[in-house]
């Protein structure tokens, strides 16, 4: 028998893995097995299944958001579905108990068990369908996470710069884009080619070492590169502060390059 300890410990366990969606696949067999079995088998299936539900909902929601809906019709049933009350019959009927609709001669419509079977059924092939693509649909997650973390650094930043605090802000705008270009680095250069000391300026040699960029992006981005510098150190003799001007344009000129030089694979 299946419970829902052996489908998932936690909520968070396991989640965006190859392996962790391999296992949820695998347990659909089980909760097949406990349809129609009875009152024992209905208390344990409700258990197992709506963790089952809740982890294949998340994996979707995170993977393939627009599969969401169809998925969750197949729970909560067809809103006026127009085939004589199949569609609309749900897997959360059936754990509710609710008998099917009459047909002819008074006999119900269909087997619930056989519809909460073929619920279940659809909503495991819309999991499996993830496995095709889950390498790429994680990787745009992970840029997009990477872009929004980003574009939150420049918006501390200009948030610094409206309060004079223009070192402050030059620098965290400068760890933005040695962050971002990090990433860029990783997916396209080898390791060994790698700048060993990763900042700035190695790094804008090595995407043009890569044809990763333009020459007009790495004029600018050497630009960057001083102007950040400059704002890390105490100016010397001959050297005035960073201005709030150049620290503007040095923000505006990093939300840029995040879209120039995006980290795709």
């Amino acid at each position: 028998m299946l419970s829902s300890s052996k489908i998932a410990t936690r909520p968070a366990t396991g989640l965006h893995t190859r392996a962790g969606l391999r296992k949820l696949l695998d347990a659909r067999a089980g909760l097949l097995r406990l349809v129609g079995g009875g009152l024992g088998g209905i208390e344990e299936l409700r258990e197992a299944y709506q963790v089952w539900y809740e982890l294949g909902r998340h994996y979707l929601r995170v993977l393939a958001p627009d599969r969401v809906g169809e998925f969750e019709e197949l729970y909560f049933g067809r809103a006026g579905g127009g085939d004589s009350g199949f569609s609309q019959y749900g897997v959360a009927d059936y754990l509710r108990g609710r008998p099917a609709p009459p047909g002819p001669y008074d006999k119900p419509l269909f087997r619930t068990s056989t519809q909460a079977m073929n619920a279940i059924r659809h909503q495991g092939s819309i999991l499996a369908a993830l496995e095709v693509h889950f390498d790429g649909a994680l990787r745009r997650l992970e840029q997009l996470v990477h872009m929004e973390m980003a574009m939150s650094e420049l918006d501390a930043a200009e948030i610094l710069c409206r309060a004079k605090q223009v070192r402050a802000a030059g620098m965290l705008a400068g760890v933005a884009l040695e962050r971002h270009l990090t990433r860029v680095l990783s997916l396209h250069v080898a390791a060994s080619d790698l700048p060993k000391k990763p900042t700035l300026g190695p790094m804008t040699n090595v995407l043009w070492a890569n044809g990763l960029c333009d020459a007009a992006t790495r004029t600018r981005l050497e630009t960057y590169a001083v102007l950040r510098n400059h704002c890390a150190h105490a100016p010397g003799e001959d050297q005035s502060e960073p201005t709030v001007g150049e620290v503007r344009e040095l923000i505006a000129g990093v939300r840029e390059a995040l879209q120039a030089i995006p980290p795709r694979a």
